[in-house]
């Protein structure tokens, strides 16, 4: 499963027709190696930082690894992945891989905690790195079928 809904929320107060309020406080909610930032420091997740979630997510997908993911024999602390996340270089993290995902992710931790996030650009991104696989690729992305992953040249490792 990529989504646990069992930990989701609404962002959105119908009764206030308010976005939820803004507050720290909280313990990590959610897998420590795909958390936000702001998730680690007690701030309650926002939109912003589910988006930063799913870019990680789409890195490890790509890159296979993540700077602060190690073996699993070996478990690293909240504060150690804290540290790893917020010492990591964007450009760093994000090199040999679509640059639309580098601009992703800049742009989900720009977004302020009640911003509405721009999907359409987000989808347009996303539309950008689909245009640029091979031709094959674009027919064969069938996770059914095992052995069969196919990832965007640029993106080995």
């Amino acid at each position: 499963m990529i989504i646990n809904f069992g930990i989701m929320k609404e962002y959105w107060s119908s009764t206030t027709q308010a976005h939820m309020p803004f507050y720290q406080g909280r313990c990590l909610t959610g897998t420590p190696v795909f958390g936000s930032i702001n998730n680690y420091l007690g701030v309650m997740p926002g939109r912003c930082d589910d988006l930063e979630s799913l870019i990680y997510m789409l890195i490890y997908f790509i890159r296979g690894s993540l700077p602060w993911l190690t073996s699993d024999h070996e478990k690293l602390s909240s504060s150690s992945i804290l540290a790893h996340k917020v010492d990591t270089n964007i450009e760093a993290l994000c090199l040999r891989i679509p640059p639309e995902i580098t601009t992703m992710l800049i742009y989900s931790r720009n977004l302020a905690f009640s911003e509405d996030p721009d999907c359409n650009y987000l989808r347009s991104l996303l539309h950008d790195v689909y245009a640029t696989l091979p031709a094959p690729a674009m027919h064969s992305l069938d996770f059914s079928q095992s052995n069969d992953l196919v990832t965007h040249p640029a993106c080995h490792v």
